[in-house]
């Protein structure tokens, strides 16, 4: 069951940015005295596109700030965090995005965060040219759980569903992968919710587990 490419999901998968943007929406929220919780975050915008987070965020409490003037907000706040220090990368995720491109895979990123900040991300960490294809919430129209942003990359790489996996840490990013066909390797975030992965094609702790698992039963004609 070859496979030739390997598509990766960004925040909570590669980089541990989950709690840099819990802790921005908190900040924004904090002078419409609104307190978002860690729960709050996990329930409302985990796995969720900026946009639709900002939208979210208006509806549910209420906030006398349209959803376009809080996501302005939060691309400035983020933008200068970024350039104060960028997120760490999660555990085994440089060895792992090495570890295949030097055995010839195609690795692409399919995420809903903007492509500003991933490339920031990714240039702060030197990784910005392990990925063949990058697709960012920015060059779609639908966010997962929507397939599209798993589609578009798909089609750039000139590869059907059975020729890739995906690897996500969310459920909606989970459904995504799943619906573009792909088989969905889940990775438990201590950030997420209890069961977040349960609709994978298999759960790991760490990304470590993963690459194990494709080298033993992924890379055989």
């Amino acid at each position: 069951m070859c496979i030739r490419g390997i598509l990766f999901d960004f925040d909570g998968t590669l980089v541990d940015s989950e709690p840099v943007h819990c802790q921005l929406w908190q900040q924004l929220l904090r002078p419409y005295s609104v307190a978002l919780s860690k729960r709050d975050y996990q329930t409302l915008l985990l796995g969720t596109a900026s946009t639709d987070s900002a939208a979210l965020l208006v509806e549910t409490f209420a906030l006398p700030i349209s959803a376009q003037n809080l996501m302005q907000q939060r691309e400035i706040a983020l933008q200068a965090q970024l350039l104060e220090a960028p997120p760490a990368l999660m555990p085994y995720a440089r060895k792992t995005l090495e570890h295949y491109r030097k055995q010839g895979f195609r690795l692409a990123l399919v995420t809903a965060s903007g492509r500003q900040a991933v490339h920031n991300i990714l240039c702060a960490h030197g990784l910005q040219d392990l990925f063949e294809v990058i697709t960012t919430g920015d060059d779609i129209r639908h966010s997962k759980p929507h397939p599209e942003g798993y589609c578009q990359t798909l089609q750039r790489l000139g590869l059907k569903p059975h020729q890739g996996v995906a690897i996500e840490d969310s459920a909606t990013g989970i459904q995504a992968a799943l619906t573009a066909n792909l088989r969905c390797l889940g990775i438990k975030n201590p950030y997420g919710r209890p069961h977040e992965c349960d609709q994978a094609t298999h759960v790991f702790d760490h990304l470590g587990e993963v690459c194990r698992w494709i080298d033993s039963n992924l890379l055989t004609a």
